[in-house]
């Protein structure tokens, strides 16, 4: 008698290997899942802050409520959904910003495939910097005080001008913003 390829016992193998892979699918999709949303577990603090007196003591005057308003900005569009200002047993996370700096421009021209002359288009870079610490209270009690120090390259091929400086603070506090969240790993 010739034996059939699925057999009672061969059905039931490759049944439960399937089974087997669909489980491990799912393990590693829920894992993947947990990982890059993390919005969707739930508040995880009742108040988000930023305090830009550190800054403002060095004499920038108004540019300094300025820069708190694009370090909020982008602390809430970073933490969409982690913040319940109704519970109150959650702890606050308060950003303070002590120094910022936006870098000179400086202009890079590529050599023309080893010969020694600068061709067109030259490039304009500029490294700007955003220095903070990250404070999380609970209680009235600190808990955690975490200094940050973030950079952000910005080339262009136009020269770089003051009306970019819009641009540049809105780029280095969402990059300073995101920061936050993973050097927390909340």
């Amino acid at each position: 008698m010739k034996s059939s390829m699925f057999s009672t016992d061969n059905r039931r193998r490759f049944f439960s290997k399937l089974a087997l892979i669909g489980f491990a699918t799912l393990v590693v999709t829920a894992c993947n899942t947990v990982g890059t949303n993390r919005v969707s577990a739930g508040p995880i603090y009742s108040a988000i802050t930023v305090d830009v007196e550190p800054v403002r003591a060095k004499n920038i005057g108004d540019y300094a409520d300025k820069i708190g308003a694009y370090v909020k900005q982008g602390l809430a569009k970073t933490y969409a959904g982690a913040v319940d200002s109704k519970n109150k047993a959650l702890p606050t996370l308060t950003v303070e910003i002590h120094s910022i700096y936006f870098g000179v421009a400086a202009s890079e021209f590529p050599m023309n495939m080893g010969i020694n002359e600068p061709i067109m288009p030259h490039f304009r870079s500029s490294n700007d910097t955003l220095d903070g610490y990250v404070v999380i209270r609970k209680g009235g009690k600190e808990i955690t005080r975490t200094n940050l120090y973030v950079t952000n390259e910005r080339r262009s091929h136009n020269p770089i001008s003051s009306i970019d400086d819009e641009e540049r603070l809105a780029e280095l506090t969402q990059r300073y913003a995101n920061e936050v969240r993973r050097e927390l790993g909340d």
